[in-house]
């Protein structure tokens, strides 16, 4: 590797013994191998080669590699300035687990059928997987993002050995969607909003994504973030909009404003020309 490559390492304790890691300007060149765990991997810059069944690609910027457990393996990066990429090491039980629960079957026959993906809609699914999984989000959440991956993954015929049922019809996306709106301040989980669409939590998931383009808890999430911002709107205080619609804490409803609108609760309240009152008492 490159003196200059920064790692990032993290657990992920939703999944049992996964494993995100990112590398910045990372140079290496490995011989072949295999891992225990299922990778994939996003290349963020540079590029990279692997060399997977006999078969030499090229996984360029933007590019995703899959790689399945024990799949022996080479790889090296391509000349440059070197390549960063984010990496989720999967195990195969956990990964087996969400899918069973879910209602995929038969989860433990899943492997990738190709090394490469290179369409913007995998991509985008895997980097909200990942940013979900750097906020240590619940094995709930996790696993609706994991599904929403996955279902796309067979859907586009990279990722083969088990079936999903049909989505969700429109009516219990409706059902379920209602009671999304009415109740955003809730703990709403993905089995409860399943239930009351009368399908399985697998197929709420695909269907939301196909209606919508996001899983029940980014929709659930929006939502929120709707109604916080017609409470500051109103003058309340930031504190008290992020209580009144369901976030766990001030740092989650913070992030998560910055990435919905794109600027901090703060900074919005000041643009209308609103101020958080002070604690502090003048004597």
């Amino acid at each position: 590797m490159s003196k200059h490559m920064a790692l990032k390492r993290i657990a992920i304790p939703a999944l049992d013994g996964a494993v995100l890691m990112s590398i910045e300007r990372g140079r290496a060149i490995a011989a072949r191998h295999a891992h225990e765990s299922m990778l994939i991997g996003l290349v963020r810059a540079g590029a990279r080669e692997l060399t997977v069944r006999r078969t030499r690609v090229n996984v360029p910027t933007g590019g995703m590699f899959l790689l399945n457990p024990d799949e022996p393996h080479s790889s090296t990066t391509m000349p440059g300035d070197g390549e960063s990429y984010s990496v989720l090491c999967l195990p195969p039980e956990a990964l087996f687990r969400v899918l069973d629960d879910a209602g995929f079957g038969p989860a433990r026959q899943t492997r990738f059928a190709h090394p490469l993906a290179l369409d913007a809609d995998t991509r985008t699914a895997f980097v909200t997987l990942v940013d979900n999984l750097e906020e240590c989000a619940s094995l709930d959440v996790t696993s609706q993002y994991l599904q929403a991956f996955f279902a796309m993954l067979v859907d586009q015929r990279t990722c083969i050995g088990f079936r999903h049922e049909p989505e969700a019809g429109a009516s219990g996306i409706e059902r379920a969607r209602r009671i999304i709106l009415a109740e955003c301040d809730c703990d709403l989980t993905l089995g409860e909003l399943a239930q009351a669409a009368r399908v399985s939590p697998s197929a709420l998931v695909r269907g939301f994504a196909r209606r919508f383009g996001l899983t029940p808890h980014a929709y659930l999430v929006r939502a929120r973030l709707k109604r916080a911002r017609m409470l500051l709107d109103q003058g309340v205080p930031q504190s008290e909009a992020a209580a009144t619609t369901g976030f766990f804490d001030q740092s989650h409803f913070a992030n998560a404003f910055r990435k919905y609108y794109g600027l901090s609760p703060g900074r919005y309240r000041a643009a209308l020309g609103l101020h958080e009152k002070s604690s502090e008492k003048n004597c």
